[in-house]
């Protein structure tokens, strides 16, 4: 199959000609699972169209293979879209936990199944700051760290750049004593109620962490 790029204008004119008969319901057509919206980057799409006698085809790939197409679009994607399916009860709206992929270091990242020592230097050398729009979605890891996106599709089910995980520490202290009670707790937002998930006391550090009473 040809190349989109390559194709005359009058055969591109056939392709679009197709892909636009293509775009009609066709019940019987085997259409192809997105597991990942990385997917849409990796992929194109392979037309066949009808040139004379002949049967032809041509590859047309995604225009978010171009990471300068990608930044503008491949963010909204992440923002309006989802892949996963549907849940069919309150346990399955429950979020596995992911790594938020904004702040890991190195050695987090590396506990990463199918990334390579160099993603794992280019993921840390274009981590977003804080106030940096571009870290509201994983789109910066193709589009800035220029990681393959067949290889992003794989990881992305353990990665995200919104953690649902909550650090709190709650104090007490009785009036005019020097000695305090400070305990610490995590709590999980992703799942359909919020749940404690560890609980630690660190009374015992209370005199380090806490402000010196007056």
């Amino acid at each position: 199959a040809a190349m989109a790029g390559a194709l005359d204008p009058s055969a591109m004119d056939k392709v679009q000609e197709q892909i636009a008969k293509d775009k009609q319901p066709n019940f019987f057509r085997r259409l192809k699972r997105v597991n990942s919206i990385f997917d849409l980057a990796g992929s194109g799409v392979t037309v066949s169209y009808q040139d004379g006698r002949n049967r032809k085809s041509v590859t047309v790939p995604s225009p978010l293979s171009d990471p300068s197409v990608a930044n503008d679009l491949l963010p909204q994607l992440f923002a309006l879209l989802s892949t996963a399916p549907d849940p069919e009860s309150s346990e399955q709206v429950e979020q596995p936990a992911r790594l938020n992929v904004n702040t890991a270091p190195a050695a987090v990242l590396a506990l990463i199944p199918d990334l390579e020592e160099a993603d794992i230097q280019q993921i840390l050398g274009n981590q977003p700051a804080g106030d940096d729009v571009s870290g509201a979605s994983p789109a910066w890891l193709f589009t800035k760290a220029q990681i393959a996106p067949s290889k992003l599709a794989k990881v992305e089910k353990y990665l995200t750049t919104h953690p649902t995980a909550v650090r709190v520490q709650v104090a007490a202290r009785v009036k005019g004593a020097k000695s305090a009670a400070l305990m610490e707790g995590t709590i999980d937002l992703g799942g359909p109620r919020p749940r404690l998930t560890s609980l630690r006391d660190l009374s015992d550090q209370a005199s380090t962490l806490l402000p010196q009473a007056p």
